[in-house]
C-alpha cells in the first residue's frame, strides 16, 4: 500500500511531523534555555533583553512575554532569542535579521533547518555554531533529537557600534586564552598599570611602523 495514504505527516510541513515530545518552546516553563548553553553565550555578549520568554523563565530582567510578543515589538541592545520551535520558526528567524539591519545585536538558539527558505534567507552569511549533542530543555526527561545551532547576527556598525563589537570579541579571545575575565584576575594594581604600559608601548611602534610606512610612499 502506498505510504503516504496511511501516514498523514507524509507531505505535511516539517513542524507538524515532529512529535509533541520533542517539541522544545521557550514560551513555557518546561522548555526553558538550558543554563550550560546560556552562561558562556551571557558571559561572551552580556545580554540585555531576551525577547521571547516567560515571566518565570527570563534570562533578563528586561523581557517579553508571550502575551507581549516579541515579533510586535521593537528590539534594542543585545539580545537573546530562544523561541518556539513550531509554526512562527521562520517569522522570528526573519525578525532577528530585521532587528540587526537596524542595529541589535541578536543571538539566536534554532534548529538547524538548512533545507528551509528562510535559512538561506536570514540565517546562511551570519555566524553559526553548531551545538555538540543534544541539550536538555527544562524539565525535559530527554534532549532534543534535533540538531541546534546557535546563531549570531551582527548589526549594521557604525564606528561605535564596531568600538562596542571589538570590545566583545576580543574579551571572547581573552576568556578562551586565560580562562578569566578581567574582573576575576586577581592582579594587583601596580601590575594592571604595567600591563597597560607595555601595551601603550606597542601602540607606539605601531604608530610610528605606520607613519613611516606612509612618508616613504610620499617620497
Amino acid at each position: 500500500m502506498n505510504k503516504s495514504q496511511n501516514d498523514p505527516a507524509v507531505g505535511c510541513p516539517l513542524e507538524r511531523r515532529v512529535r509533541p515530545e520533542l517539541r522544545f518552546k521557550s514560551a513555557t516553563n518546561e522548555w526553558a534555555t538550558p543554563d550550560s548553553l546560556w552562561r558562556p553565550l551571557n558571559d561572551e555578549f552580556g545580554f540585555t533583553l531576551d525577547v521571547c520568554s516567560t515571566n518565570e523563565n527570563a534570562k533578563c530582567a528586561n523581557h517579553f512575554t508571550l502575551s507581549e510578543d516579541g515579533l510586535k515589538q521593537p528590539w534594542s541592545g543585545v539580545c537573546w532569542m530562544n523561541p518556539p520551535y513550531g509554526a512562527q520558526l521562520a517569522k522570528w528567524v526573519k525578525k532577528c535579521h530585521d532587528e540587526a539591519k537596524r542595529g541589535s545585536l541578536v543571538v539566536g538558539l534554532i534548529p538547524v533547518r538548512s533545507n528551509t527558505s528562510y535559512w538561506h534567507d536570514y540565517v546562511m552569511g551570519n555566524e553559526i555554531r553548531f551545538i555538540r549533542g543534544y541539550p536538555k530543555f527544562g524539565n525535559a526527561k530527554q534532549g532534543l533529537k534535533a540538531p541546534l545551532a546557535v546563531v549570531v547576527w551582527w548589526p549594521n556598525q557604525d564606528i561605535e557600534t564596531q568600538v562596542c563589537l571589538d570590545i566583545i570579541e576580543r574579551q571572547r579571545r581573552g576568556i578562551a586564552k586565560y580562562g578569566t575575565t578581567v574582573a576575576q584576575n586577581p592582579l594587583e594594581l601596580r601590575q594592571w598599570l604595567q600591563h597597560q604600559y607595555e601595551e601603550l608601548l606597542d601602540a607606539a611602534v605601531y604608530c610610528r611602523r605606520a607613519i613611516q610606512e606612509i612618508d616613504n610612499a610620499g617620497t
